[in-house]
């Protein structure tokens, strides 16, 4: 009897647990898809900082000095946004999510 009792917990955390899993990769989904909205948001909101931080300084730039800092800035940001962006596909391929969590229970089931 405490045999049975024990496979039913057991499938019931087996359970539990693929339902974690599955919400994770929901989760991992849908950040995916905003991550492209939160880059450009950050690009924008950094490049607004620089600027306010130019005139708060109060440095003297002739429009074109100004321009060619700001262009300076957009494609810095640019270039941090591109890596971050790679990073993340790479993090949220279907391929890396499996293998965490394949290997994330390989290891539970060699330590328990």
């Amino acid at each position: 009897m405490c045999g049975r009792w024990r496979e039913q917990e057991v499938d019931q955390i087996k359970h539990m647990h693929a339902q974690k899993e599955d919400e994770l990769v929901q989760c991992h989904l849908l950040e995916r898809k905003r991550l492209p909205k939160i880059l450009k948001s950050d690009t924008k909101t950094r490049t607004m900082m620089y600027r306010e931080s130019l005139r708060i300084t109060g440095g003297e730039f002739s429009l074109e000095e100004e321009r060619e800092r700001m262009k300076q800035v957009r494609t810095y940001t640019g270039v941090t946004a591109r890596r971050r962006q790679s990073r993340c596909n790479v993090e949220f391929s279907p391929i890396y999510v499996r293998l965490f969590f394949f290997f994330r229970r390989y290891l539970k089931n060699q330590c328990s």
